[in-house]
Parts: structure tokens; sequence; C-alpha cells
């Protein structure tokens, strides 16, 4: 079967970790190797967290991570320059953990629509204690084994923004989409346009 692309545009919403136990659901073909995976926006802290609950999209052997623009970290300041006042500040995140983690209807919850978050965990203890650090350090980690790897690429948002102009993610998956959400989302992909008017292309 051909490796497909994929493109990882979250909405804002996934930049408190109050949303980050309802990762959305899959693609259809999640099973089928990715020749490229783009991260926009937040798709590299969503890439991360897919990661850490044993669900990231399958590379192909040559496959290629790309990431369009900043790269996202799990931190309140990596969180806010994406997103805004979105984000929320130390004290949110800390307060949004620490609940999260004494939830446990929440869990059940989870576990009963097939979505464990047992994963999610430990990385609510680091940021109920403010250890951003650790959490950004997780997170590098990864990158640099792409970078060792030869699998990571930096582009510049603007190349995002023509690709989805030109049509060039026509036959990619798109994800996530509105409805694989349980919340209200901002699409970022869709908003490109819009948000990113002032850029010179």
């Amino acid at each position: 079967m051909k490796p497909s692309v994929l493109v990882l545009s979250p909405p804002t919403a996934f930049a408190t970790p109050r949303n980050w136990a309802r990762l959305p659901l899959e693609p259809a073909e999640t099973g089928i190797l990715k020749s490229e995976v783009h991260c926009i926006g937040g798709g590299s802290l969503l890439l991360w967290l897919l990661l850490r609950a044993g669900r990231a999209p399958r590379l192909h052997k040559s496959g290629r991570v790309i990431v369009h623009g900043d790269l996202v970290v799990p931190t309140p300041q990596s969180c806010r320059a994406w997103a805004g006042a979105a984000a929320g500040d130390e004290y949110e995140w800390r307060q949004q953990a620490v609940m999260l983690g004494l939830d446990r209807s929440a869990r059940r919850r989870a576990a009963a629509a097939g979505r464990d978050a047992a994963w999610l965990e430990p990385i609510l203890l680091d940021a109920a204690a403010g250890r951003w650090s650790r959490l950004e350090a997780d997170m590098l980690k990864y990158v640099a084994r792409w970078e060792d790897a030869g699998r990571l690429i930096r582009r510049p948002l603007t190349e995002a923004k023509k690709r989805a102009a030109s049509g060039a993610w026509d036959r990619a998956v798109v994800w996530p989409r509105e409805d694989d959400f349980l919340f209200d989302q901002r699409t970022s992909l869709a908003e490109l346009q819009l948000k990113h008017d002032d850029i010179v292309v």
C-alpha cells in the first residue's frame, strides 16, 4: 500500500492540558505508513501527545516529519506563543493538571470510550508541579531522534499556506477534523488563510 501524507493541524483548544485527555479519533487510514507528517501550529505538540499515548502515525522507512513554523512544546510559554490567551498561564496549567489528575470519573469515561488515558498521568504530575523543563525535554528527545535520523525538516509557515492554497494537500489526510472532537474547536488549517493574511508569499 502506497505511503500517504498526514497533516497535523490541531485547534488552539489543545494549547492547555485540560483537553490533552481528549485526543481526537484517529483517521480512518491509521494503519497506512506515512511518507510525510506535516506539523502546523500545534501539530508538533499533537504529535508528541500521540507518541506518549502510543498512537503516533507510523513513518515509512524514508518518511519525514516536517515542522512548519515554530516548534510548539508542552510548556505554557510555547503554547501561548502559538495560541495566545487561549493557552492560559502557568497557574491555569497547574490547576488544570491537578483537576484532571483528581477526576476519576473522566478517566472512567475515557476508558469506556476506548481511550485509556493512563499515559497522561506522568505528564499531569509534571504539569501540576510546574516541571515545564521536564516536559519540554521529553518532547525534544523525540525531536533529537528525528534530527539524528535525518527525518526532521523545518519549513516556514508561509510554505504551509502556499500548499493549502495550491491544493497540494488535497489528497493528504488533514487531521484532526471538526467532528473528531468532543469539544468546540478552532480549526487551524481551515483558518490558515484568515490567520496569516499578513504573511507575504
